[in-house]
């Protein structure tokens, strides 16, 4: 199914009765104007037509890894990070890997994902870029960081392929429980006084994912062996480390004493059985 069909709307009112926060809106009706297609159109300029579209024309179109990460640069992001809430920014080129990774193992296009924390959206914009899902939920506490995912996901004209849900991700509602095909997330890693969080967060994750959904979720890789010795306790549970990746963190609140920290990350599948 390709993104001129148009996506499927089960989730335009996904936040009516509840603190959320529904910014949906079709940007796929037909556009006017020039025909002439550059080599670097983004999905949802394509003009052809189903009779028209071959997959040689397909692969000319994909979006370009560096385009999408200079597309993610231009997001607005935390204006007054809680250090509470652990806010950082993801980097455009760690949500390029992580998506990309997705990806290739578990496919997003046509899938129902979530982002579980979404901040300012740079992780459910990568995905609502570079591919075809039915819909992109994200889901955060922050009404500040809602807010700014939204006009984000405005400015870069896929707000009618996403929805946001302002609430807290370790109290979501059961209306929400095996709706997902696909569930990521860069949680909070946890401090001193909440630690363990980040397995709180995939908890929920594995909740939302329908039998053989996906979660996929960074951690420090400091904590990979506690990861696996924890979730191993987990009943219809399977987890791999897929990826190790490096993320960096901008100094983003006054104690920071350099101008960025370089942590080692892992980037690890759970599957609901």
């Amino acid at each position: 199914m390709f993104l001129f069909n148009k996506i499927r709307n089960q989730y335009a009112k996904i936040s009516d009765g509840s603190p959320g926060t529904s910014c949906a809106r079709n940007i796929l009706s037909e556009s006017e104007g020039s025909d002439e297609e550059e080599p670097d159109l983004l999905y949802s300029e394509l003009k052809c037509t189903d009779e028209e579209f071959d997959e040689e024309t397909y692969e000319a179109l994909l979006m370009k890894p560096k385009r999408l990460e200079w597309m993610l640069s231009e997001l607005r992001g935390f204006e007054n990070p809680d250090i509470k809430l652990e806010q950082y920014g993801t980097s455009p080129e760690l949500a390029v890997a992580i998506t990309d990774c997705i990806d290739r193992l578990v496919g997003l296009d046509g899938k129902f994902v979530g982002d579980l924390g979404c901040g300012y959206g740079m992780l459910m914009s990568a995905v609502a870029l570079a591919y075809e899902p039915a819909a992109v939920i994200g889901f955060d506490i922050d009404k500040h960081a809602i807010s700014t995912c939204k006009d984000n996901l405005e400015d870069l004209e896929i707000d009618g392929r996403c929805d946001l849900v302002r609430a807290d991700v370790l109290e979501l509602p059961t209306s929400f429980r095996s709706d997902f095909d696909v569930i990521l997330m860069n949680p909070p890693f946890g401090t001193k006084n909440n630690s363990g969080i980040d397995l709180c967060f995939v908890k929920a994750g594995l909740e939302m994912v329908r039998i053989n959904g996906s979660v996929f979720s960074l951690h420090k890789t400091s904590t990979r062996e506690y990861i696996f010795k924890t979730v191993n306790k987990w009943d219809d549970t399977e987890a791999e480390c897929v990826a190790q990746l490096r993320l960096e963190l901008p100094a983003t609140y006054k104690f920071h004493k350099k101008k960025t920290v370089d942590i080692k990350v892992d980037l690890i599948h759970y599957r609901r059985v």
